[in-house]
């Protein structure tokens, strides 16, 4: 049993490998009618809150897409040493670039930290190289956008 009372079923239909989705129990659902509304409308008509929940969900299917995909070719490039999910994100959140200022020339570099062994694994996959010396930056007045 959930939180609410009601008992999860599984989803219909198979289930993505390594994927198990649970939908609440659907129970009876209310309309308000008339006299229950309190006669205001959203700003907007409600139009743009339902336009950011929909960019909300694209975004989440798209970085939840995006791992499932790196989960997937790493294992299937590295079969003997396979990385879960957890330990992909966690991998990619230790990868470090400090911004630093040379005093002398008054130029601005990203300063990377050293990366892991499976961090290099990740980016080597995915067809890209993780920086090993400073990379020169604009200052940090042009990095910041107007509005």
């Amino acid at each position: 049993p959930s939180d609410s009372g009601r008992e999860r079923r599984a989803a219909p239909g198979p289930d993505p490998p390594g994927l198990r989705l649970l939908l609440p129990d659907p129970g009876p659902h209310r309309v308000p009618d008339d006299s229950q509304r309190s006669g205001r409308e959203p700003p907007g008509g409600g139009r743009a809150p339902a336009r950011r929940v929909r960019a909300r969900v694209a975004l989440c299917y798209a970085a939840f897409a995006l791992l499932r995909t790196l989960c997937w070719r790493y294992a299937r490039r590295y079969p003997t040493q396979p990385l879960s999910e957890d330990r992909l994100l966690r991998t990619l959140r230790r990868i470090e670039v400090s911004r630093v200022c040379d005093r002398g020339t008054g130029k601005w570099f990203f300063l990377p930290s050293k990366a892991t062994h499976d961090a290099e694994r990740i980016y080597r996959m995915a067809g890209l190289t993780l920086p090993r010396n400073a990379v020169p930056v604009p200052p940090p007045d042009e990095l910041r956008t107007t509005r």
